[in-house]
């Protein structure tokens, strides 16, 4: 059987804007309240330059096209997650630990 021939699709929604690494760790301190303590490290394998979302099939057969921020979604994603979870806002000055590359400054990944 051919996936065209599927009667279901699996969509890729995410926004297609590149975001920069260190833009993305930004926004995730910014809105959980934690500093994030970071370990620049040289590209690991696998690591990849750039990553974005391709939502061309969503686009095509729905007319969607993912309009929201990575600052908005990351915000929303962390509001949702506080009241599912019952949690608050850590203490100040508490810390996330990222390992990051050396340029992660020239580094992209996927935006919501």
């Amino acid at each position: 059987m051919c996936i065209r021939d599927s009667p279901y699709r699996l969509y890729n929604i995410g926004n297609q804007s590149p975001v920069r690494l260190m833009d993305m760790i930004r926004v995730l301190e910014k809105h959980s309240g934690m500093t994030a303590r970071l370990q620049m490290l040289p590209m690991q394998p696998g690591d990849v330059p750039a990553t974005y979302a391709d939502a061309s099939d969503l686009q095509r057969d729905l007319g969607f096209t993912p309009k929201t921020t990575i600052d908005e979604g990351v915000r929303r994603f962390v509001e949702w997650y506080r009241r599912y979870y019952n949690e608050e806002l850590p203490e100040k000055g508490a810390y996330q630990f990222f390992r990051v590359k050396k340029r992660a400054e020239d580094t992209e990944m996927s935006g919501a």
